[in-house]
């Protein structure tokens, strides 16, 4: 299977450095061999890579879709402050027990997904509904 995602990665790269796609990989804390395999397809980015393009800037759902604006506008007040503090919270290990194990529940169905031959829009469709389930099954919180 072929990930539109690498002609992003070429974009975000041609916006942010010039094209200097090494810069790119330092930026996301890998080395430039393994952001070759995502740029010619061979490989879809993970969650680390994709919180660390939004810390770039980049609008995670043009990233895996191509719709809306390319980067985000991190002035505004929206739903991108409690993702910020979340995203804080698990590069802090500051995630509590229930918490760090949804997490790792999530980055296992994750990784399974990317295991089959389906599209990306169908394993977004089915995270959605794995997280959909594991929230109506966690413990009230007291």
């Amino acid at each position: 299977m072929k990930y539109t995602t690498g002609e992003r990665l070429k974009i975000v790269a041609g916006s942010l450095f010039r094209g200097n796609m090494s810069e790119l990989a330092r930026r996301l804390e890998m080395k430039p061999q393994a952001l070759t395999k995502y740029v010619k397809g061979e490989s879809m980015p993970g969650g680390l890579i994709l919180i660390r393009l939004y810390k770039l800037g980049v609008n995670i759902n043009w990233f895996l879709t191509g719709e809306g604006p390319r980067f985000l506008n991190h002035g505004e007040a929206s739903v991108s402050e409690p993702f910020e503090e979340y995203v804080d919270n698990i590069e802090l290990d500051r995630l509590n027990d229930q918490e760090r194990k949804m997490l790792d529940q999530l980055l296992f169905f994750s990784g399974s997904l990317k295991k089959l031959d389906i599209s990306t829009e169908l394993q977004r469709a089915l995270l959605l509904v794995f997280t959909s389930h594991m929230n109506l099954n966690s413990p009230e919180e007291e």
